[in-house]
C-alpha cells in the first residue's frame, strides 16, 4: 500500500512475468525484488541486502549457464546502479550498457547512508567499465562523459504518427461546452512545484485544472478546506489514451522545480505534448530549455 507506482508497476511484472524472463529471443528482463525497501530500520536493510545477496548469485549463476549452453555475447545493459557493479566481474560479457536517464544518485540521496555509499561505488564502477553509457538528458550527458568519454546523448521522443492521427480531429465529444482546460499529465511528487496547482485554480476560476494521473492527497485535502472545486483528477488514462486526450485540453503544465535533479532529468511529457501541438507552459527545466523557440517558459509562479 505504501509503494509509489512505478514500485507497483515492478512488483505488477514480476508477478505476471517472473523473476527474469525473454522478450524476443535475444533479450532476458531481471527484476531483482527488494520485499522491505520502505522499512528504514538497520534489521530490515540487513535482510534485504542479504535477498539481494541472494538474487544476484542466482542471476549471476543463471547468466553463466546460458552463456555458456547459447554460446552467445552478452551485453548487459544497467538501468540503475544500486548493487549492479558485481555482474560486471561475475558475468562474462561482450559489452556494457549503462543508461542513465537521470543522476540517480542524487534522486537517492535520501536513503540510509551506508546503502547511498554503496549506490555511489557501484555508479563510479558502472561507470569506468561501461562500454558505453546513455542518456536522455544532454546536460547530464555532459556530465558522465567527463569519466567516460564513450557517452552520448540520446534525447526522449514520441511516436509522432500516433499524434498526427488525430490532427485535424474536432474536440473529444465528451468534453465539449466544457471550461477552458489546464492540464498536467503525470504522477506529483516531491519533484514538483505542488502549491502552484492550487495557486492556478484560485487565480482562474473559469478554467478546470485537470491532473491526469494519481490522486495527490495533499492537493485534495487542501482543494477541499480551501472550498476550490475546479482541480479535477483523471486517473487510468493510458499512454495510448493520450492523444485523444490532448484534443480536448487548451494550455499543457509541466511543473518541475527549478533544481538540479531536474535540470539533469528529461521529461517524456514534453514530447507529448508537443507532439500534440498545444500550448505549454513550464518552468526552465527538464528539457523545456531546447524548446525556448515553442514553449513558453516561466521563471516562477507568477509568470
Amino acid at each position: 500500500g505504501k509503494a509509489n507506482y512505478t514500485v507497483k508497476e515492478r512488483c505488477n511484472r514480476l508477478i505476471r512475468k517472473g523473476f527474469w524472463f525473454q522478450v524476443y529471443e535475444q533479450i532476458i528482463v531481471i527484476t531483482p525484488v527488494i520485499p522491505a525497501v520502505f522499512f528504514r530500520w538497520p534489521f530490515f536493510q540487513v535482510i534485504n541486502e542479504k535477498i539481494r545477496i541472494i538474487q544476484h548469485l542466482l542471476i549471476v549463476k543463471y547468466l553463466q549457464r546460458y552463456q555458456k549452453s547459447k554460446d552467445r555475447k552478452i551485453l548487459i545493459w544497467f538501468q540503475r546502479p544500486e548493487f549492479n557493479s558485481r555482474y560486471i566481474k561475475h558475468i562474462p560479457h561482450w559489452k556494457v550498457l549503462y543508461d542513465c536517464t537521470e543522476d540517480y544518485i542524487e534522486l537517492l540521496k535520501n536513503e540510509d547512508p551506508v546503502l547511498l555509499n554503496k549506490y555511489k561505488e557501484d555508479d563510479e564502477v558502472i561507470t569506468k567499465n561501461a562500454s558505453v553509457i546513455t542518456s536522455v538528458s544532454k546536460e547530464y550527458a555532459n556530465i558522465k562523459a567527463k569519466s567516460n568519454s564513450n557517452t552520448f546523448w540520446i534525447s526522449n521522443g514520441v511516436d509522432f504518427k500516433v499524434f498526427e492521427a488525430f490532427f485535424g480531429s474536432k474536440d473529444n465529444k465528451e468534453r465539449l461546452n466544457v471550461k477552458p482546460v489546464i492540464s498536467f499529465i503525470g504522477i506529483l511528487n516531491n519533484r514538483h512545484d505542488i502549491d502552484l496547482i492550487l495557486e492556478l485554480a484560485g487565480k482562474y476560476p473559469e478554467c478546470v485544472i485537470e491532473i491526469v494521473g494519481h490522486i495527490n492527497n495533499y492537493i485534495a485535502s487542501k482543494a477541499t478546506k480551501r472550498r476550490i472545486s475546479n482541480i479535477r483528477f483523471i486517473p487510468g488514462i493510458t499512454a495510448k489514451d493520450i492523444p485523444m486526450y490532448l484534443l480536448g485540453v487548451d494550455v499543457c503544465l509541466l511543473i518541475y522545480k527549478c533544481n538540479y535533479l531536474n535540470r539533469t532529468g528529461s521529461s517524456m511529457k514534453i514530447y507529448q505534448y508537443l507532439a500534440s501541438g498545444k500550448p505549454i507552459v513550464s518552468y526552465p527545466v527538464a528539457d523545456a530549455e531546447r524548446f525556448g523557440d515553442v514553449i513558453y517558459l516561466a521563471n516562477d509562479r507568477n509568470e
